[in-house]
């Protein structure tokens, strides 16, 4: 984890919302994924074909994928949450 409490506040408050946009943007995806998931798995491809496993695979490990990158980001924000709340306020 990174050193936090070296950071000016303003330095903290521009990373926060840095990361929560970030996390905005892979929980969109994420979303988008899960959607595709469910959609190749009941109706399969665009073109009416059934989708493969391999296909549902390789969705299911991107959706791993940014689920780990989500809990990632999660524990940065709420790291940079709790060094601000931590200072004392002037």
């Amino acid at each position: 984890m990174e050193d936090l409490a070296g950071r000016r506040d303003e330095e903290l408050a521009q990373l926060l919302d840095g990361l929560e946009e970030d996390e905005r943007r892979v929980s969109a995806r994420r979303q988008k994924l899960h959607e595709l998931i469910r959609y190749r798995k009941s109706l399969g491809r665009a073109d009416g074909t059934p989708a493969t496993a391999d296909e549902l695979a390789e969705l299911e490990a991107r959706e791993r994928e940014l689920s780990r990158t989500r809990k990632e980001l999660h524990a940065r924000i709420d790291a940079v949450r709790r060094e601000l709340t931590r200072r004392p306020t002037a």
